[in-house]
């Protein structure tokens, strides 16, 4: 992305970029899928007690639901600073 930045290459370097969304977008889904089945002993793993898993559980669920939208509206002022 840089060599082409340097270059003055901008149609280029949005396809780097929007390449690397769309590879940072499936990495996440995937690890998604495979780790959110085991939140549980993940969670313990790192820590959770009997006491607190409940809490845990949760927190990661609403964490994980508003990731998405502070992606969105980061993404969002990205693009319009770029015009």
């Amino acid at each position: 992305m840089n060599i082409h930045q340097g270059r003055g290459d901008n149609e280029n370097t949005h396809k780097c970029v929007g390449t690397g969304m769309v590879i940072t977008f499936v990495a996440s889904i995937v690890l998604l899928a495979v780790f959110y089945p085991l939140r549980t002993q993940i969670l313990t793993l790192f820590g959770a007690s009997e006491n607190s898993i409940g809490y845990a559980v949760e927190y990661l669920y609403h964490s994980r639901l508003f990731s998405y939208l502070y992606a969105y509206e980061y993404d969002k002022r990205r693009s319009s600073c770029r015009r």
